[in-house]
């Protein structure tokens, strides 16, 4: 890249049609977010809204807010501004459309089009810039240490009934990512805009793991050989992420940094996000379907409303009294009234992921009961609790399923009496030497199935290798002999739901998920 380029995120403006403290701002605010179930959304505002005068469409005009990002060669942020702008989207693509256009394959991309297949020379110049500069500002944000987990997504497929028949892997297209970085610019754009105005903000906020969180992180570290400093810095994690991604240990040591870290909430406070290195960040992309965003956009609003659109924003003086009016505002919500806004938009998110994962469960264990009782799938197991129960993660649907210690069998295949390794955290059956650790894949069997109480129970038929291996510790495995054992922390946490990326079985990295995807990717949040 050489040069400046300018950035445009223009998101639909609803503040425009929602006016603050009507019944249909009260209504949002009790919902808080849109829900995102299996083949169906509870939308947040009604669909004339969500689908009609708020939906970017091709070829039709738009009222919207956007965020203009100049950013250097090296895709560092050199200068930003906020307007009111009215747009018309030239051309709706999907994410598999636009990547084969990227990579130059015109046929498989209309293979994949919603609208009339045809590219002009313009569009296939902008998509070609757009990937260039996304990757460059991924490059700039990992070298500030954002922080990428890699984690299995799968969608589901349904038959015209609703049920599951089946689940592939979720579309890894970078133009998910693509997306994802340039409304990340745009959200810290309108964050950094008002941080140095003293103006009341809800912001969406990822705290830093504490010491105590760090502590399984760095034993998965030393079992890896890999040494972390006594307080990792986010570099630290990354460095560990990336040395590990492509080996055994990725799965396990991926699992526990995502444990490790908090979930992202919503609040006034200036904390920053972790996850994202990013000092300043608020949800600014995507009020249709997030309350906090919707509150963002009314202090834009009230922002642009005085600086003549975002032009007459200078300093000094004239930045002191700008704070001064954006103060006396009514669309700039108190800071005390925020928390409130902020703590019951977060329960709202966390009561939807919730409701997603819970049927998206059923339906999964819907079609096991009917076709897959007693069939043999492989697993990782993604938990070891301190009673010996064993959580698996069914690798083809990711549902987990549970198998006790007490019904656990050997490498003999006969029942054996489980105990807790203290040094490496795994489990070793006392007669037949085999064992068990978090992120280790293996073979299990459907044993039975709890539809009502969403319970999955396994068993083992086959060990595999350890994930993490640790020299000079051997176990004999049911299967392959003398092995070297691996040692995780065995401890297991409920995976916390990722705040944006785009998954919809973790926390997402970044906190958009919903945004771009359904983002799913990230991350999260």
């Amino acid at each position: 890249m050489t040069g400046n380029y300018e950035l445009g995120v223009h998101i639909a403006d609803v503040a425009h049609f929602v006016p603050q403290d009507s019944p249909l701002d009260e209504e949002a605010r009790a919902r808080g977010t849109s829900v995102y179930l299996p083949r169906y959304t509870v939308p947040m505002l009604p669909e004339t809204l969500s689908n009609g005068v708020c939906s970017l469409q091709e070829g039709v005009a738009r009222f919207t807010l956007s965020a203009f990002i100049l950013l250097d060669a090296d895709a560092k942020v050199v200068g930003q501004r906020l307007a009111r702008t009215v747009i018309r989207s030239r051309k709706r693509l999907t994410y598999i459309e636009a990547q084969h256009l990227i990579d130059g394959k015109l046929d498989e991309a209309r293979k994949h089009a919603k609208t009339t297949p045809e590219y002009s020379e313009e569009l296939l110049a902008v998509l070609a810039l757009a990937d260039k500069l996304a990757k460059a500002i991924r490059a700039r944000r990992q070298a500030a240490g954002m922080i990428h987990l890699d984690l299995p997504v799968v969608d589901l497929v349904y038959d015209k009934d609703g049920h599951v028949v089946d689940a592939v892997p979720e579309d890894d297209s970078f133009t998910h990512t693509l997306i994802e970085m340039f409304m990340v610019e745009a959200n810290e754009a309108v964050a950094r805009t008002f941080a140095g105005l003293d103006t009341p903000l809800l912001r969406r906020i990822h705290p830093d793991p504490t010491f105590g969180d760090i502590e399984e992180v760095r034993t998965f570290a030393r079992l890896a050989k890999w040494r972390l400093p006594d307080e990792p810095t986010r570099k630290d994690l990354q460095a560990l992420l990336d040395a590990t991604r492509n080996s055994p240990a990725s799965r396990a040591i991926h699992f526990s940094v995502l444990r490790c870290m908090s979930k992202a909430v919503y609040s006034p406070a200036l904390i920053g996000h972790y996850a994202l290195a990013s000092e300043h960040y608020a949800h600014f992309t995507s009020p249709i379907r997030r309350y906090p965003d919707l509150t963002v956009h009314r202090v834009t609003h009230a922002y642009l409303d005085i600086t003549d659109n975002g032009r007459d924003s200078s300093g000094g003086k004239k930045r002191r009294a700008l704070a001064r009016q954006l103060g006396d505002d009514p669309r700039v919500i108190d800071e005390a009234t925020l928390i409130e806004v902020g703590r019951h938009s977060s329960d709202r998110e966390v009561a939807a992921e919730n409701a997603e994962k819970d049927l998206r469960t059923f339906l999964v264990l819907q079609l096991l009961h009917e076709k897959h009782l007693g069939d043999e799938f492989d697993g990782t197991v993604t938990g070891l609790m301190p009673n010996g129960t064993v959580f698996v993660s069914i690798d083809r649907y990711l549902v987990d399923g549970a198998i006790p210690s007490r019904d656990m069998k050997g490498g003999d295949g006969r029942l054996d009496r489980w105990t807790r390794d203290q040094r490496s955290g795994r489990l070793i059956a006392g007669r037949s030497g085999a064992s068990i650790g978090l992120g280790d894949r293996i073979r299990v069997r459907i044993s039975s199935i709890d539809l009502r109480g969403r319970q999955l129970s396994l068993e083992i038929v086959k060990f595999g290798r350890a994930a993490i291996e640790v020299e000079g510790e051997l176990a004999r495995s049911g299967d392959a002999g003398a092995r070297r054992v691996n040692e995780d922390e065995g401890r297991h946490f409920e995976p916390r739901p990722r705040d944006g990326r785009k998954g919809k079985t973790g926390r997402d990295k970044f906190g958009h998920k919903p945004g771009f995807k359904k983002g799913r990717r990230g991350r999260k949040g």
